[in-house]
């Protein structure tokens, strides 16, 4: 179920309306600062899904006491709010453990602020800007998606398969194309949170060096038991993602 999250300042409507202008067009070129234009569209889900924004006054016939707040910060978000004189609105807010890019516009934009009062809706009560920024460490920013760099496939030709391994990890790399064919490559490496750690250090060795089975082994991190036995689970891991 999407929600709507409302920022309270005491900044002017016309500045803040300025202010938002200036941080979408510095998100904007960070996206392409930090991503390529195929790992954009990668992950492009995620970022058409970031919350639509909008600048407004604050509602003349709200007050503050249709807010809940603990009882130790009322009086000093009674006087801040009683000052406010503009809000943010985002409406249709993603849920913020599965879109880090939306993670990092909200924090961006909190940054530019000197303060506010977040309402995150629903029967929660009203936090300030830092307790709020506190709140979104927990999740994954756009940042974190970094290490997760688009692999073209022409960019290596792997050798050709000379032993069995050669050939399980041919067909690891094959169903990991297909992943990024599909635009999956986050998805997966959401799901992956579940798995191994050692399936994770496999997973993430695979966006390297694709030479041979030796190259793989050599990034995974993993020793060659650990490797052999790791290899035929992210096969039938991968493949059954359809």
């Amino acid at each position: 179920m999407s929600e709507t999250l409302y920022l309270y300042t005491h900044v002017s409507l016309a500045n803040l309306e300025k202010l938002v202008k200036s941080h979408q067009d510095s998100f904007d070129e960070e996206l392409n600062d930090l991503f390529s234009e195929e790992e954009l569209q990668d992950f492009e889900r995620q970022v058409d899904g970031i919350a639509a924004v909008y600048v407004q006054p604050v509602i003349s016939e709200l007050t503050f006491d249709d807010f809940s707040a603990k009882a130790e910060e009322a009086a000093a978000m009674r006087s801040f709010f009683d000052a406010c004189k503009s809000s943010i609105v985002l409406e249709n807010l993603p849920y913020l453990q599965s879109n880090p890019f939306q993670v990092s516009y909200l924090v961006r934009l909190l940054h530019r602020l000197d303060e506010a009062l977040v309402d995150t809706g629903g029967v929660n009560e009203l936090v300030f800007k830092a307790q709020y920024l506190s709140a979104l460490e927990k999740y994954k920013k756009m940042e974190d998606l970094i290490s997760l760099a688009y692999v073209k496939k022409e960019a290596v030709k792997p050798k050709k398969p000379l032993d069995p391994i050669d050939f399980l990890v041919q067909d690891v790399f094959k169903e990991y194309d297909r992943i990024l064919d599909q635009g999956k490559l986050y998805e997966v490496t959401q799901l992956l949170e579940a798995q191994s750690e050692k399936q994770q250090m496999l997973f993430r060795a695979l966006g390297e060096d694709r030479s041979d089975a030796a190259a793989l082994l050599r990034n995974s991190g993993l020793i060659p038991k650990d490797f052999d036995d790791n290899l035929e689970r992210m096969k039938f891991f991968l493949r059954k993602l359809v």
